[in-house]
């Protein structure tokens, strides 16, 4: 059956579909962008992208105006290098250091000459990818075609990346404009959250595509990006800007979901290459800043796969504030009072540069031209920081959290320890540090204490001024002598065991003990003058007797020149003399005592019995100066209705307030029994010695009651002291309706407590042989009307 014809058009529609014709070929030739322009200067641009800071400063004058500092550099250097390896870099640096606008330079090269294909941009928030995304976008907008359609390029950017830049001025800002090449459509993107580049076959960055979001999005998982006639790619390149804020770094919960999603989803974007079926290499460029102690920042930092490098402020920080604090007060005031900048700042520096001198010794900024106007320069600029906010200072600046917490906790950190170098008083040279062994004036009484271990031993030795007027660390060690601080109980490299050869491992520590012990008693102690000094001769010092003791015979060669009772310490075994302890606590040595810590219930016999052979060794020289110890926790705040048994002593409660302890409490009776030669020992609180010790720490050097150290040039050796002194942390509790602080192993655990044991036990030991504080009368009646109660 024939079909019928169709319709023969009408003038009118004849002319409609004419129109349209011209419509769309008119469209079409107006949509082709035909030729694009040839790159004005190839050899710029090939030496440009060999030397990406050239590459950074030749492109994007507008964000990079000034020279990079050799710091900015480095930065530079290591970033390119990551994306070359494929490999993770992760960067904190203080705030204005231009971490984000050159990472993001660096990924812009990377697309643009086609070493990476796929990248992806994580911020924190939406609306910082969206104002990220029109920073990146802006760089090729730059351009307007001119009324008779001709293209001049504005920037260096367009003249030698026309393959991008003049695709996207044809497109004139219309985003949905269809242009072609070639017959090709060129499916430009610019969009909040991503920016596509021309599909320019031939091109190396032909539809390269750049995607913007958040960390908080959901939407990481993967990407697939589709270039026509080259494939599927996934992301290769990942750039993580400044994840965390103020809020979510102080969040726990947020910080590990934050890092969740690094590990979880930004790490595991990159697919694999069907060519070699394995997974291919992703770059990862992390650029933060730290805000808390264990925040994203320092958390990644921790991961050594990222390689992180840290940029501060200032590369050295003074060793002494001191100036910097008369600069804050004489800052605080000067607002306080005038309030107004063109007043304020010319006063500000002119006290600068009359002690520029001090307030600059130390210091070495990064970037000598970071300052603001009206200060004299960049340490001017961190100062005036500082006073602002120290805890901001350590942050923003500086990228050391845990300062910022040391600085601002309220409780003991290491860094106030390590501060703490006592200045001699010398009677023939000027002020100046003490050193190892040195004992300072004044010293009325000198501790030790041996904390042990069955493979190092820690000890300490402790001079203490009247009435805790000062007390100073004169030494302390590691025994045997390690090549490096022993930080953790797998890193020592001296083993007791191995270096002492006979018996089982008991016999090995006792042996040690022994020679620790002899070490310690023999040691050339010096006074502060740099001349020996003589710990073994009687002190001025005399303890408060609980009862007349017996006087000795004239001519006893073991008592005070000047005569009177016996000392505890030289009662010899068998002496006729031998009160007893609460008789004879008369006279005193230098060194007094040192403690030896035998809580370890597996240790403690070996313990004694190094002990009992530390006094009969050369006829009994240091007979009675060294106590097995016990220093004991809340149980030990009762002790002082412990009763009493024949040849048990303990404090007089009158006498002050600094320790708690008792001494031959019943526990040790049987050693005492198999090992005559102890025939002290000591149970002390060791909550109360801790919070005592603490509080001296925290005592400024120049005040009455402050604890200070010697000054030791291997500054590791320091660190770890002060370290294992911050090792534990105090919570409050009651024991028999008394508060007290009871003290715990901080969590996580960052170190031992070896030399908080044995400063403890140095101060237990002082409040033993009788130092203490002087109090009036009213202030000891008011105490024993407390006890007697």
């Amino acid at each position: 059956m024939p079909t019928e014809p169709s319709p023969i058009p009408s003038s009118p529609d004849l002319a409609r579909q004419q129109a349209k014709r011209r419509r769309l070929a008119a469209a079409a030739e107006e949509n082709d962008i035909g030729e694009i322009p040839p790159v004005k200067d190839p050899d710029r641009r090939r030496t440009c992208e060999a030397d990406p800071a050239l590459w950074l400063r030749t492109y994007h004058p507008e964000h990079f105006f000034r020279e990079f500092s050799a710091s900015q550099r480095e930065f530079i250097e290591i970033a390119w290098n990551a994306i070359q390896r494929r490999a993770y870099q992760n960067v904190n640096a203080y705030r204005s250091f231009g971490k984000t606008s050159i990472l993001s330079g660096l990924m812009e090269l990377a697309l643009l000459s086609g070493r990476n294909r796929f990248g992806i941009y994580i911020s924190a928030v939406d609306s910082m990818s969206v104002e990220a995304a029109a920073f990146f976008a802006g760089n090729f907008q730059q351009d307007v075609l001119t009324e008779e359609g001709e293209w001049t390029p504005a920037s260096p950017l367009s003249q030698d990346y026309p393959e991008v830049c003049y695709p996207i001025a044809r497109r004139a800002g219309v985003a949905q404009k269809p242009l072609e090449y070639h017959g090709r459509r060129c499916q430009i993107e610019i969009k909040p959250d991503r920016l596509r580049f021309p599909t320019v076959p031939g091109s190396v960055s032909n539809a390269n595509l750049l995607l913007f979001t958040s960390i908080w999005s959901g939407n990481i998982r993967g990407k697939r990006h589709q270039i026509p006639t080259e494939g599927t790619f996934r992301p290769d390149l990942v750039m993580i800007d400044d994840v965390q804020s103020d809020g979510t770094s102080k969040s726990d919960v947020q910080v590990t979901a934050i890092m969740n999603t690094i590990k979880k989803s930004v790490e595991g974007l990159a697919g694999y290459n069907r060519a070699t079926g394995r997974k291919d290499a992703l770059t990862i460029l992390s650029a933060l800043t730290q805000n808390q102690p264990d925040d994203v920042a320092v958390r990644l930092a921790d991961r050594p796969e990222y390689a992180t490098r840290v940029y501060r402020f200032l590369k050295t920080t003074p060793d002494d504030f001191a100036p910097w604090r008369e600069y804050r007060d004489f800052w605080s005031d000067t607002w306080n009072k005038y309030q107004r900048k063109e007043v304020v700042l010319p006063m500000l520096r002119d006290y600068y540069n009359t002690h520029r001198t001090e307030i600059e010794f130390g210091v070495e900024p990064d970037n000598p031209e970071n300052y603001e106007e009206g200060q004299v320069g960049a340490i001017h600029f961190a100062l005036d920081f500082w006073c602002k906010s120290e805890t901001a200072f350590w942050c923003e600046l500086q990228n050391d959290a845990k300062r910022a917490a040391e600085e601002s906790g309220g409780f003991l950190t290491p860094i106030q320890i390590q501060r703490k170098t006592r200045k001699s008083f010398s009677r023939t040279d000027e002020e100046k540090p003490l050193r190892r062994y040195q004992v300072p004036l004044n010293t009325e009484i000198l501790t030790a204490f041996l904390d042990c271990g069955e493979h190092y031993l820690n000890y300490q030795v402790t001079a203490f001024g009247k009435n805790y007027e000062f007390a100073h660390v004169v030494d302390f060690g590691v025994f045997p002598e390690q090549n490096y601080p022993v930080t953790k109980k797998s890193s020592y490299r001296v083993d007791i065991q191995d270096l002492y050869t006979s018996g089982d491992k008991f016999d090995r520590l006792g042996a040690a003990v022994i020679d620790c012990l002899w070490q310690i008693f023999e040691q050339c102690y010096l006074d502060a003058d740099g001349k020996p000094y003589n710990v073994h001769q009687y002190t001025d010092y005399v303890q408060h007797a609980v009862a007349q003791g017996p006087v000795a015979p004239a001519g006893d060669d073991r008592l005070p020149a000047s005569g009177g009772r016996k000392s505890w310490c030289d009662r010899g075994a068998g002496s006729q003399y031998s009160p007893t302890l609460a008789q004879g606590r008369v006279a005193f040595r230098r060194l007094a005592v040192c403690g030896v810590d035998c809580s370890d219930g597996e240790m403690e016999g070996a313990i004694w019995k190094a002990i009992d052979a530390f006094h009969r060794r050369e006829n009994g020289k240091y007979f009675g100066r060294a106590i097995p110890c016990y220093g004991d926790e809340a149980q030990s705040r009762l002790m002082r209705y412990y009763d009493l048994k024949i040849g048990e002593w303990r404090r007089d409660r009158g006498s002050g307030i600094s320790c708690d302890w008792i001494e031959n409490p019943r526990r040790s009776v049987p050693l005492r029994n198999t090992y005559p030669n102890c025939y002290a020992s000591l149970l002390y609180d060791a909550n109360t010695a801790k919070s005592r010790r603490e509080q001296a720490w925290m005592t400024a050097v120049e005040r009455a009651g402050s604890e200070t150290l010697f000054l030791w040039s291997e500054s590791d050796y320091l660190r770890m002291f002060a370290e294992h002194q911050c090792a534990e942390e105090w919570i409050e509790g009651w024991k028999s309706n008394m508060r007290y602080r009871r003290w715990r192993m901080k969590k996580p655990r960052v170190s031992d407590n070896e030399f908080l044991d044995t400063d403890a036990g140095c101060w237990a030991l002082s409040s033993y042989v009788g130092l203490d504080y002087q109090m009036n009368v009213s202030q000891t009646k008011r105490l024993r009307v407390k006890w007697s109660s």
